[in-house]
This record gives structure tokens, sequence and C-alpha cells, in this order.
């Protein structure tokens, strides 16, 4: 009996496996689908219906294949009872504090109010996501025309002034003479080139910053740019105060609050910061004490925000402290990143206008050079 029942697990172990891989290759680029099943699935729970049922009528509602069979397997895994939280970290479907929040919820019979607590997290972070996207734009776009109008000149105009400057019988200046080169570069090699390096920066660009398992390296470049490290700490500390707060509130034991952000950050300073923060609360420190013995703690956490920490845990009011954390910062983040733009506009105008300006002189001093000589 036993041996049939060890045989059954590790069947199950290997099916479990299979659909662990299926879903994490169709789950690429379903990241709004994922997040829509989240929402109708709390409404459904929230009207009191059984999750076997909620996830089977959206599965039978949903169009997209691939969002399809990872329901399937969702399905199949909770009808044979397994934990709906535990389903879901096979699959790879939902972020660290949403698992956190649907195993609290599944534990304490709360699931409906929990699943509800992290849709509004996660419409707080698309929010967000779509804040930074927005001042993205603007210098993303100018950027974008400036390059493909400095290519189309310098591989298709350059190239066909060299014979007219070699017929000038003058010295060339260095200028003109690297933009000569340079132009003749693109235009012999300019078809490989050029689609090479594009290629080449949307798969660094895809793996620094999109791919859950390589996009840590690209936060830690951002963290070490002087710019960007500023609205990087402001994020994560919103992020951090928000997630604990919430996980707080919901029920989750500090320590396992704790190990979800941890899990969540893709900062190495943060992580390690975190981790010790557990450790030390474990043995029963305050975070007073912890702020104090970690070095260049107020270089993750800003004073002002560990003394708000402070006084909610004095007064046991933390997870209100820190979700009047994630509020602040979360408002400073957004206001930085507005004034960045801001100053980026004309910096930008005042790049691409030197960029011109460069063209401009290495084509035209020549001439200058020639008129100057006729005289």
């Amino acid at each position: 009996m036993g041996a049939k029942k060890q045989k059954k697990e590790l069947k199950f172990g290997e099916l479990s496996r299979r659909k662990q891989i299926i879903a994490s290759l169709y789950s690429i680029w379903l990241g709004e689908q994922i997040e829509s099943f989240y929402e109708d699935l709390s409404i459904l729970l929230n009207s009191g219906m059984d999750i076997v049922t909620a996830v089977r009528i959206i599965h039978d509602e949903i169009r997209s294949f691939r969002m399809r069979k990872i329901l399937s397997f969702l399905l199949e895994e909770i009808e044979s009872g397994a934990s709906f939280a535990h389903t879901l970290e096979q699959l790879n479907i939902a972020p660290r504090f949403i698992l956190a929040l649907v195993k609290v919820g599944e534990d304490s019979g709360r699931l409906a109010e929990n699943l509800g607590v992290a849709v509004k997290q996660l419409k707080r972070v698309k929010e967000f996501l779509g804040s930074v996207r927005s001042a993205m734009i603007y210098p993303a776009v100018v950027l974008s025309l400036a390059l493909l109008v400095g290519l189309g000149t310098t591989w298709f105009v350059i190239p066909r002034l060299t014979g007219a400057f070699e017929s000038l019988n003058v010295e060339l200046p260095a200028l003109t003479r690297g933009m000569i080169a340079f132009g003749n570069f693109i235009s012999d090699y300019g078809a490989t080139v050029i689609p090479g390096a594009a290629i080449i920066f949307a798969v660094a660009a895809y793996f620094l910053f999109v791919f859950r398992r390589t996009r840590f390296i690209g936060a830690q470049i951002l963290f070490i740019l002087p710019v960007a490290r500023y609205i990087i700490r402001h994020s994560e500390v919103a992020r951090f105060g928000y997630l604990f707060g919430v996980l707080l509130q919901a029920g989750l034991p500090i320590i396992k609050a704790l190990d979800s952000i941890r899990e969540a950050t893709e900062l190495k300073p943060y992580y390690n910061f975190y981790t010790f923060m557990r450790k030390k609360i474990e043995s029963g420190e305050s975070f007073k004490e912890i702020f104090k013995k970690y070095k260049h703690s107020t270089a993750l956490i800003p004073t002002t925000a560990q003394y708000m920490i402070e006084a909610g845990e004095r007064s046991g009011s933390l997870p209100e402290a820190l979700l009047s954390i994630g509020e602040a910062y979360e408002g400073k983040t957004s206001s930085h990143l507005k004034n960045i733009t801001t100053i980026l506009e004309p910096a930008i105008i005042i790049v691409v206008g030197l960029g011109i300006a460069l063209v401009a002189f290495s084509i035209l001093m020549p001439v200058y050079s020639l008129i100057g000589g006729i005289r």
C-alpha cells in the first residue's frame, strides 16, 4: 500500500513539473491576462462562489489558448484536492506577495478578502509602472527619431558627398574625415551591423529588464546610476511599505511577511537588508535596534521612514504606519519622475541639436576651407 502511494506521489510530482515548464513558457507576455484572471476570480469568490467553480467559469470564458491551457492545469490540480496557493506557486503565475496572501487566506478561510487585497495591490503596481512608462515615452520617441535621422544621414548622404569633397583638392578637416570614414563604414557594413546591433540591444534589454530570472542584473545596474538610484530607492521603499503593511493586515506573521518581501525584491542591497531584518526580529530585537545595527541603513530606508516604522511598532499600529510610508514614497517617486521628464526634454533637444551641428560642421568646413583658399 505504501509503495503504491509513493508511486502515485512520484507520478503527481512528475506531472507537476511538466505543468510548471509548460505554464512558464505559456505565461510569457500574458501579464495583463493573468492580472485579469485574479481580478475576475476575486469578484466571483466575493459573490460566495467556491474556488473550483470560479476557476472553471473563468476557464470556460477565456479565449486565449495559452491562458486557457494554464487554467486547465490549475483546475485539474485544485479539483484533485491540491492547495490553490501551492498550485499557483508550481505554475509560477503569481508574484510572491500574492502567494503569501492566498496561503493565509486559505488557512484562515478569508481567501476572497485576501485575494481582493492582492488585486488592489496589483492595480496599484500597474498604475505606477504605467506612470513610469508614460514619463519615458517622450524621451524615447525623440531619441529614437534622432537616431534614425542620424543613421539615415550617415548611411545615404555622407557617402555621396565623399567624391565631391575629394574633388575640391583641399585638405579635409579631421572632423570631416572622421565623418566620411564612419559614413563609408555604415554604407559598406550597415546592412549587417545595424540589424545585428539592434538584435543584440533588444536581447540584452529583454534579459536585463524583462526576463524574471535575470532582470535583477538590470535593477542592479540602474541602482548604481545617480539619478536612477534615487528613484529606485523611493520606489523600493514604497513597495516595502505597501507589501509589508498589506501582509501584516492580512494576518501573516511578521517573519513570513519579510520572507515574501525579500523574495519580491530584485535589488541585492535590499535583499541582504531584509535578510538581516528577519534574523534580528526572529531573535526578538526591535526595528529601532535593527536600524541602528545595520550599516548604512539610511541609504536603503530613509530616516523619516525609519521613525515612522519605530513609532508604529511602539503604538501597535505598524501595518498602518507601513501603508502610510508606501503612499508617501509612491507620491515622491511619481513627483521625481515628472521632474526628470521636465529636465530631460530640453536636455534631449540640446543633444539632438549638437548632433545636427556636428554633421553640419563636418559638411560645411571643407567648403569654408575652399573659399578661404580662393581668397
